[in-house]
């Protein structure tokens, strides 16, 4: 079959599946333990600061001295950093720390042989591996040498659609390439399984969960909305890592956030270039602050102020007029305070 016939095939599927139904593509990897990661290594994670990481780092059977360039602050089994809006685990922390991480290295091999064992591929070296310029709809995909991506590119699919691209070699996007998801497509569901390294140019931005059997280099000031999980070494350039937005909610999903507490979500999208969204839930009626500020500290925007009932609630933030760089956002509701890191660009 002919690659772009493979193609519109593909896209007609999707045409027929009302949204909100039967997904479009293989079933998601399960990332088991080592999702709960926003990077996870084995042997090193290093940054040239200052990075913005939200949620937690690990790394196993190394020690915490293989984490360099974060100023680690130590507690118990765990250290914090100005740089991670999360955590940072080591495999030499007091327990439950290293069987924690022992279990979430072993699980992130499971998912990359997982990902590469998946047979019957729906595109066979489409596109000689240059992803430049084309659109991508859900599926299986397998390369048996280099995919690369010299200019931007697509995914195109719903919410509950799956991309799982098998490559054999490595994987290397140019500066200022920009992966985007249209159509409701979520990171969540977008898997990266590579064999060799995978090495993301400067100002370049991709989505999804990286599974590389070697290192995963993010180059100056690259953004990722996913997961950065390698089984040697991660290395950071003034980056943004964000974990992959949790998806559309159910009103079942939606009770059971509520019955967890006041939770903030990730702003969709990020990085981002004039607006984005933030959302929240309340479990009980709450006079709410969402404000935003810049790296000095200070309040650039004020979202939210008012009292605001118990549910589900989003904020919009137009930064039109505000320079490039990142941005915390800070909510205060029911006596807790919950921040996040957003990227902004002109």
């Amino acid at each position: 079959m002919r690659p772009y016939t493979a193609t519109l095939l593909a896209f007609s599927a999707l045409l027929l599946v009302p949204v909100g139904q039967a997904q479009v593509g293989p079933a998601p990897v399960n990332l088991r333990t080592a999702g709960r990661y926003v990077i996870l290594a084995k042997s090193a994670i290093s940054t040239v600061p200052a990075s913005a990481i939200t949620g937690d780092v690990g790394i196993s059977p190394a020690a915490a001295t293989y984490i360099t360039g974060f100023t680690l602050t130590d507690a118990t089994g765990y250290a914090t950093s100005p740089q991670v809006t999360g955590r940072v685990y080591a495999a030499d922390m007091v327990s439950p720390t290293p069987a924690n991480l022992t279990t979430a290295v072993s699980d992130m091999e499971t998912a990359y042989t997982d990902a590469a064992g998946r047979p019957n591929p729906n595109f066979s070296e489409l596109y000689s591996g240059n992803l430049g310029g084309r659109v991508l709809a859900p599926g299986l995909y397998k390369w048996t040498s280099t995919v690369s991506a010299p200019t931007s590119f697509s995914l195109v699919g719903g919410p509950n659609d799956v991309w799982i691209f098998q490559i054999s070699g490595g994987l290397s996007m140019s500066a200022g390439v920009n992966v985007t998801l249209s159509g409701g497509a979520q990171a969540r569901n977008i898997f990266w399984q590579v064999a060799g390294a995978i090495t993301i140019g400067t100002d370049a931005h991709v989505e999804g969960v990286l599974l590389s059997k070697t290192a995963i280099h993010l180059m100056s000031r690259t953004s990722l909305s996913g997961r950065a999980l390698a089984q040697t070494a991660v290395t950071l350039d003034m980056n943004t890592v964000t974990p992959p937005p949790a998806g559309s909610t159910t009103s079942s999903d939606a009770a059971d956030r509520i019955s967890r507490g006041v939770t903030l979500d990730t702003n969709t999208p990020n990085p981002f270039t004039g607006t984005t969204r933030i959302g929240f839930v309340l479990p009980t009626p709450s006079v709410v602050r969402l404000a935003v500020y810049d790296l000095l500290g200070r309040e650039v925007a004020l979202l939210v102020s008012e009292s605001l009932p118990a549910g589900a609630h989003m904020a919009e933030w137009d930064a039109n007029a505000m320079p490039s760089g990142v941005y915390v956002y800070r909510l205060t509701a029911n006596g807790q305070v919950q921040t996040g890191r957003m990227t902004h660009l002109r």
